[in-house]
C-alpha cells in the first residue's frame, strides 16, 4: 500500500498541488451583481433594489417571493454534485481553473431564471395585475430577469 505523507515530490505533484489549493479559493455568486445594477429606464430604483424587495419582501407593501434563495436552496444537491464532477474533469485535463465555475454560474442562473418565468408565489394582487396587464410576479419589464446572471470570484 502506498501511504501519502503530504510531502509531495516532482515538479507534476507540486503543480497539481498548487491547482488543487487554488480551486479552493474560487467561489461563484449567482444574483444580480452591479454590473447589472442599472435599469434601463429612466428610475433611481436599481436591479438589486428591486431582486431585493422581491426576495425579501417589504412588509406592508410587497410579499416575500423569493427566487433566488429558493431556487439555490432548492438545487444545492444537484449543484454540489456537478461542480464535484467537472472540477474533476478540470484537474485531469489541466482546463483553466474558472471552468467549472463558470459551468456552475451558467447552470444555477439558468435555475433561476426558469423559477422566475415559471411563476412565484404569492400571486399578484388583483390592482397589480391590472396596473401591469399581466398575473406573473417578477416579470414586468424583463430587466430584473435579463439582470440575473453569475460570477467567478477569488474568495482569499
Amino acid at each position: 500500500m502506498i501511504k501519502n505523507s503530504g510531502n509531495f515530490k516532482g515538479a507534476g505533484l507540486k503543480a497539481l498541488e498548487a491547482r488543487i489549493r487554488a480551486l479552493g479559493k474560487k467561489k461563484v455568486v449567482v444574483g444580480v451583481p452591479a454590473s447589472k445594477n442599472s435599469r434601463n429606464e429612466e428610475s433611481s430604483v436599481s436591479n438589486t433594489v428591486v431582486a431585493a424587495a422581491q426576495e425579501f419582501g417589504v412588509p406592508g407593501h410587497i410579499p416575500e417571493r423569493s427566487f433566488l434563495r429558493s431556487t439555490l436552496r432548492e438545487n444545492k444537491e444537484s449543484a454540489v454534485k456537478f461542480l464535484a464532477s467537472k472540477l474533476k474533469e478540470a484537474i485531469v485535463s489541466g482546463d483553466g481553473l474558472n471552468t467549472p465555475f463558470e459551468l456552475l454560474g451558467e447552470k444555477m442562473a439558468g435555475e433561476v431564471k426558469r423559477k422566475i418565468q415559471s411563476g412565484i408565489s404569492p400571486p399578484l394582487a388583483p390592482e397589480t395585475i391590472t396596473r401591469k396587464g399581466s398575473s406573473k410576479p417578477l416579470i414586468d419589464t424583463g430587466q430584473l430577469l435579463q439582470s440575473i446572471t453569475y460570477e467567478v470570484r477569488d474568495d482569499g
